[in-house]
């Protein structure tokens, strides 16, 4: 990409930012520009977000932090085309606003006993901290969940008792309360990471 483009693509980026921040509500937003590097700067509530245009190595930078600093979001990617970066700046807004809606959830899992459970909690608990999500993970036999089950927002079905959904669903105190049956393949494979994302998005929805 000669400087000629490099510019015009720098240009047309920001603008962009500048017509999403507009679409999207954000009230602070400034831009930088040095020699090396251009930067758009963004902040509301306790997040904050840059888009940052490396100018000769034609990378641009997304990340954003939460309000302790923590790296939450980041992706970067060499400038291929006009469409790449636009579908990509809209990603980076699309994940800005889930953090800002996603509140504090609490999440039951559930099995026969609540042994092969507990330590899978504790797994998933590990994954959501390390991406400081509001998620709080315990576990349950079965026998107790009528009990307890008002006090959580999702409840996550192991394998074994999925067929018992229907019967479980009669204990929801709201219109609110999820219940999800995991999967027997990510159950065996233990893929905390693909559960945690997929209690983020039904808690979005």
């Amino acid at each position: 990409m000669d400087e000629f483009y490099n510019e015009l693509y720098g240009d047309l980026i920001f603008e962009w930012i500048k017509t999403l921040c507009f679409k999207y509500q954000f009230p602070h937003v400034s831009q930088k520009e040095e020699e090396m590097y251009k930067k758009a700067s963004i902040k509301k509530e306790d997040y904050c977000g840059s888009v940052t245009l490396w100018l000769k190595e034609h990378i641009i930078e997304e990340e954003i932090k939460d309000k302790d600093n923590h790296t939450i979001f980041y992706l970067h990617y060499n400038i291929v085309s006009l469409k790449q970066c636009y579908s990509f700046i809209h990603d980076f807004f699309r994940a800005f606003i889930n953090f800002l809606e996603l509140s504090h959830t609490r999440v039951l899992l559930c099995c026969s006993g609540g042994l092969s459970t507990s330590l899978f909690s504790y797994n998933l608990q590990e994954v959501a901290d390390s991406y400081h999500l509001p998620i709080t993970f315990s576990a349950v036999g079965v026998t107790e969940l009528k009990d307890v089950f008002h006090e959580y927002d999702i409840i996550l079905l192991a394998p074994q008792i999925a067929y018992m959904q229907s019967t479980i669903a009669q204990y929801k105190t709201n219109d609110k309360q999820k219940i999800i049956c995991i999967s027997p393949n990510d159950f065996a494979a233990q893929n905390y990471h693909q559960l945690v994302l997929e209690i983020v998005d039904r808690n979005l929805t």
